[in-house]
Order: structure tokens, then sequence, then C-alpha cells
């Protein structure tokens, strides 16, 4: 594994907003790491919303095993600038619990 990636790992906090009652999601800190980073190779995945067409990028997040990770966190990946990437897919323990690899999107238009 070659972990040369920094990554920030966020999980969503949900509040209630406290003059319309509606949901108000904020970011914070499950921790940073080193990770390895596989680009999917480029290909046709667009779809189209409304006018709009957006371009799917997707990539394999790997880091050293661990348990305190899910679905519902995201990535911030510093190469070379801060990059937003939700899971889409994981985990998926790698070997004998060597590492845990997670299916990335990340959204452009």
């Amino acid at each position: 594994m070659n972990l040369n990636t920094r990554v920030r790992i966020e999980r969503p906090l949900i509040s209630t907003d406290s003059v319309y009652g509606g949901e108000v999601v904020t970011w914070t800190l499950v921790g940073m790491a080193w990770a390895e980073i596989v680009d999917k190779l480029p290909s046709r995945d667009e779809g189209m919303l409304d006018v709009l067409t957006l371009a799917s990028i997707r990539t394999r997040v790997r880091l050293r095993y661990r348990t305190d990770l899910d679905a519902s966190m995201r990535f911030i990946i510093m190469r070379p600038e801060a990059t937003t990437w939700g899971i889409i897919g994981g985990p998926a323990t790698v070997g004998n619990k060597e590492a845990v690899e997670f299916l990335c999107e990340k959204k452009s238009s």
C-alpha cells in the first residue's frame, strides 16, 4: 500500500435551524490520515439534470484498517489542492484487516 496522500475525514452533524425549524448540516473533523488514492479511468459516465450536465468523477480511497468510518462521512483529499469527495461505497476490508477501502465520488459541472 502506498499511503502518500493526506486526507481529512469528516462526519455530518445535523441540527435544527432555530428560526425555521429545518435541518442544518455541518461537518466535523473525525481525523486526518494518510491514504492511497486510485482514480478510476475516465469514462462517459455523465447524466443530465435539467439542462445542466454533471460529470461523475470517482476514485478509490484506501486507508490503514479502522472501524470508525462509514458511508455517511466524506473525505477532503489534499492533492495538491483540497477537494471534497462523498463516499458512495464501502467500507470494504482489504486482506486480513490490512486496510479499508471506499469508493468516492466528486461532482463537477
